[in-house]
């Protein structure tokens, strides 16, 4: 009887030979309507602060579920006793901070390939932040690009 076993091979050794680099980003003070225009082509990105830190991530869920609950950016009011104004009521528009998740797994980019996959697959995740040592976003790892780095 003879076997069919296919050997597969992951061709990386350790994290910055599987990350997208300097990936597609947006600030915590960003508006969900730019969040939004970044999400049409990818299904969660990192957040940053100023000195581009990775604190959260916001994903298409995300932003889904704070639309759900956000009123309109001016809405109406109409008095309904002596109490309560008429007019306008203005809100500020809903930024990235208020929808993003601070749930994000990362990794350093000298981690082992190895050590980077079994994390994903133990948390089902689809996506790790690469950050050097002082937090900061230099890559990205999704399951499409351990995929591609799979060789038989």
């Amino acid at each position: 009887m003879t076997s069919n076993a296919v050997t597969i091979t992951l061709q990386a050794r350790v994290a910055s030979d599987l990350m997208t680099s300097n990936p597609e980003a947006i600030y915590e003070t960003a508006s969900l309507r730019e969040a939004a225009e970044i999400l049409v082509r990818f299904s969660a990105v990192a957040v940053i602060d100023s000195a581009r830190r990775v604190i959260g991530v916001i994903s298409r869920t995300d932003l889904a579920r704070s639309l759900k609950r956000e009123r309109p950016a001016a809405e109406l009011v109409v008095p309904v006793d002596d109490e309560r104004p008429s007019g306008l009521d203005y809100r500020p528009e809903p930024r990235v901070s208020g929808a993003m998740n601070r749930g994000f797994v990362s990794v350093r980019p000298d981690a082992t390939a190895q050590d980077v996959v079994r994390l994903m697959v133990e948390r089902a995740i689809g996506r790790v932040f690469v950050v050097d040592e002082d937090s900061r976003l230099v890559g990205v790892i999704s399951s499409t690009d351990i995929l591609m780095a799979l060789r038989c």
